[in-house]
């Protein structure tokens, strides 16, 4: 006769909102420093009197994230620390592995070849604008899109995405000849401009072209946002996902916006 095992308690799942709160502490915090944040956590069954792990690493990034990981962790007293600690440890080494493992994908236009088996850049575009979830920023030099792609990106305005293109103007460089307004005409997109005022005296032209979507994928192109870039022309691009190029790709031109290098139209 088999004698019956006992019973195990299972720890009730992370509520959502701390789970996210996990997330974005790991997030910003070295794997080692989290580990070190867990050790401590785990000693303690609740929230209570947990305000010094905030202090476990004497630096300003991590007492700050800390204590936002601690507020949330407040408002569910019932959540055991080893458990929340482990959730804060394992996305800590979630994203440092992210970071120094992203996803890279070759995209071309134009003529193609058995060397390499790239998909091409207007079904990425098309793509990349259909699956944003919070964010677009779209950089370029020139700007005349097909339909499609203003279809997608007018769609994506509406499901309060917000689009953002920053595009070489008329009336900061005399020698382009495009019409960024009239191409995004309609789209409720928000249009940024890169100042003559802003710029080198010998007459610097706006060049970069790329996409990031949420901070989590980038796109770095030779190509325009034009639909003969991404059908016709022999271009060549890299599509990243994961790592922390997007993210700081995102925040170069954040900064930019900031400091006011770069302005809304």
């Amino acid at each position: 006769m088999i004698a019956d095992t006992p019973a195990m308690d299972t720890p009730a799942p992370l509520p959502r909102s701390l789970l996210a709160a996990a997330a974005k502490a790991g997030q910003h915090m070295r794997p080692a420093h989290a580990e070190r944040l867990a050790a401590a956590m785990a000693r303690h069954v609740g929230p209570s009197g947990t305000a010094y792990l905030a202090k476990v690493v004497p630096a300003p990034a991590f007492v700050e994230h800390a204590r936002d990981l601690l507020a949330s962790w407040s408002e569910h007293p019932d959540v055991p620390g080893a458990l929340l600690g482990a959730a804060v440890a394992s996305a800590a080494y979630a994203h440092d592995y992210a970071r120094h493992n992203p996803q890279t994908e070759l995209v071309v236009s134009g003529p193609s070849s058995t060397a390499v088996h790239a998909r091409r850049t207007e079904q990425v575009l098309l793509q990349l604008a259909s699956e944003a979830q919070r964010e677009i920023l779209i950089v370029t030099f020139g700007l005349y899109m097909h339909p499609d792609l203003r279809r997608l990106l007018a769609q994506a305005v509406a499901a309060h995405v917000e689009v953002t293109v920053l595009a070489e103007d008329p009336s900061d460089n005399p020698s382009f000849r495009g019409n960024p307004g009239r191409s995004l005409e309609g789209t409720g997109v928000r249009r940024l401009r890169w100042p003559s005022a802003e710029r080198p005296q010998n007459g610097a032209a706006m060049h970069a072209k790329l996409v990031i979507v949420d901070r989590a994928i980038a796109l770095v192109t030779s190509a325009n946002l034009t639909h003969r870039a991404a059908e016709d022309n022999l271009e060549v691009g890299v599509l990243v996902r994961g790592g922390d190029i997007p993210a700081r790709l995102a925040e170069h031109f954040d900064e930019l916006r900031r400091t006011r290098v770069i302005t809304e139209t």
